[in-house]
């Protein structure tokens, strides 16, 4: 071998493994991998025509996405010397991907071909299947290595031919025989399988450090690196309730009378139905003046109807309105109130009974400290000062107040500025960027009356939704996450490349933060828990000749 390429060979792996040598945060992924594609041996129980049931469930530490191989027994093989049986040359039948996890069994359907599969054949997880293992930062040779030598019941690529074969950015490869790919980024490690499904996700930054120790204050503990979380709904891919009218542009949901109600807006109109498997309508469309740019239920008392607090943009100006529900009719309640409208579950009880209102202004769309709350005083709403502590950021649109950390004391959480913020009172506990991205945006004047005009654009962002998703009794942070490209049209925007449902929990002294089902191409405007579902509205954009558009609503059914 000439020199140079020696030396550039092993100064290669030499890069790789002092990045990724050594090091806890390292170790615990290599750790998790392990646990999470060791081989889980089960049988076939029962042929459907759309798929196959198995005698594993989440008891035996399998998840929504695990594929299986199935088992075709072979040939024994004996000892020439003690005559006994030391194995047998199995071959693959085929490959299964968990579906839908039940209690005492799994759905599972073929991935690519799998002719002659019958009840009774064995299978085993992760077993003599193709793995591949994508670097897309140059220096992952040292954990192939490790994933290697750690998974030996996978079938793995050479390391310099799946790097010659990888297409420049992540992608499916319509050729590839069912499998699995290990796809490594500057921060995390994903595992995807031969479709481009999404099966595990870890967090890469704490084991992408040299592990030369960071020189820290004489005393301190080093925080450890928080693992990757994901939440698996019980079937892998969301159910679709129904389409909605229009585009809309922000959504919430209530449970009152023993009903799942939705609340949707777009444009100048406003509308209430009920969700059952499908919709039916409450309320039928009601017309304001101006545009819709944010909606949330309010229930002051629990004996009181519902309300909807509409942020409402009109002739340059902030006139929002509160409209009460009285049979099939939204009444308004309050009008032209100059400020922007958010409410709030502070108690937890599923009941939002808090109405906050905050001062509109035109340097930063949010008043810093211009918040009150409003009240309904003999039939008329009526702005109070409030005595919650708020940091100065806080924004009353795409916010909630739980106790996520359980000290008893609700938290203050708000994405704003493509950033998800946690608060408590005035200390920040938690902040990561990446979040948001609503079509609800607001472009209005700074100078108005100018001859040249300047404007700015304010997104009004989705409140988050809390819920105890993995039934330890502790609520989990449900936020909207998303990715867009710079273009944008006045008021909404478009350009958007794909939105997912972000996860937080709080465990070990800090927030995890984690991702709940299917990427989306399309924004999401509202989500909503309810019982075991997971609401959500899916909307995309009309064009830039304002064509097109169309919202929709779906739900994932949570395995708990």
């Amino acid at each position: 071998m000439p020199y140079s390429l020696f030396h550039t060979r092993y100064l290669s792996l030499l890069i790789g493994l002092m990045i990724f040598a050594g090091g806890p945060a390292r170790a615990g992924v290599i750790g998790d991998v392990v646990k999470d594609f060791k081989p889980v041996p089960g049988y076939v129980v029962k042929v459907q025509d759309d798929g196959y049931l198995i005698d594993l469930n989440a008891k035996q530490g399998i998840a929504t996405g695990d594929l299986f191989t199935v088992i075709r027994p072979g040939e024994n093989i004996t000892h020439p010397v003690s005559g006994k049986v030391i194995g047998t040359l199995d071959a693959p039948k085929g490959v299964l991907r968990v579906i839908q996890m039940k209690s005492g069994y799994s759905r599972v359907r073929v991935l690519g071909e799998g002719a002659g599969i019958r009840r009774g054949d064995p299978i085993r997880r992760y077993d003599t299947m193709p793995a591949l293992f994508w670097d897309y930062t140059g220096s992952g040779e040292a954990l192939f290595l490790e994933l290697r030598n750690a998974l030996p019941a996978l079938k793995w690529e050479r390391y310099e031919a799946a790097q010659a074969g990888r297409p420049s950015g992540p992608g499916r490869v319509r050729s590839m025989t069912p499998g699995v790919i290990f796809i490594l980024h500057e921060d995390r490690l994903e595992v995807r399988d031969s479709e481009f499904q999404k099966i595990r996700a870890y967090d890469m930054a704490g084991a992408a450090r040299q592990s030369a120790p960071a020189v820290r204050p004489a005393g301190a503990k080093e925080k450890p690196s928080p693992p990757q979380i994901t939440f698996a709904p019980e079937f892998q891919h969301f159910q679709r309730i129904s389409d909605l009218p229009g585009v809309t542009a922000m959504a919430d949901f209530i449970r009152y009378d023993g009903k799942l109600l939705m609340a949707e807006a777009g444009d100048a109109r406003l509308s209430v139905s009920e969700v059952g498997e499908t919709l039916s309508r409450v309320a039928g469309t009601t017309l304001v003046k101006g545009t819709v740019y944010s909606i949330r239920w309010w229930q002051p008392t629990a004996d009181a109807p519902p309300c909807l607090a509409a942020t409402i943009w009109y002739d340059d100006a902030m006139q929002s309105a509160v409209f009460a529900l009285r049979g099939e009719t939204l009444e308004a309640v309050g009008t032209y109130i100059p400020h922007i409208l958010g409410t709030f579950d502070r108690d937890g009880d599923g009941r939002p009974e808090t109405l906050l209102q905050q001062r509109f202004d035109r340097d930063t769309f949010w008043a810093r400290g211009g918040i009150r709350e409003l009240r309904m005083t003999d039939g008329a709403l009526r702005a109070v000062e409030t005595t919650l502590n708020l940091p100065a950021e806080f924004t009353v649109t795409g916010s909630l107040m739980a106790d996520l950390n359980g000290d008893s004391r609700p938290d203050a959480v708000f994405v704003r500025g493509r950033s998800l913020y946690i608060y408590s009172g005035s200390q920040m506990l938690y902040r990561t960027p990446g979040m948001g991205g609503s079509l609800s945006a607001i472009t209005y004047a700074l100078n108005p009356g100018q001859q040249a005009v300047m404007t700015r654009t304010a997104a009004i962002e989705i409140a988050p939704a809390v819920a105890d998703l993995d039934g330890d009794g502790r609520p989990e942070l449900i936020a909207v996450a998303a990715t867009r490209a710079a273009a944008s049209a006045p008021g909404i925007y478009s350009g958007f490349r794909n939105s997912q449902l972000a996860v937080f929990k709080f465990q070990n002294g800090a927030f995890v933060k984690g991702t709940l089902g299917d990427q989306l191409s399309a924004p999401i405007q509202g989500i909503g828990v309810d019982g075991n579902r997971l609401f959500f509205v899916e909307s995309t954009p009309a064009n830039l000749a304002g064509k097109g558009g169309q919202s929709s609503l779906h739900a994932y059914v949570l395995e708990r």
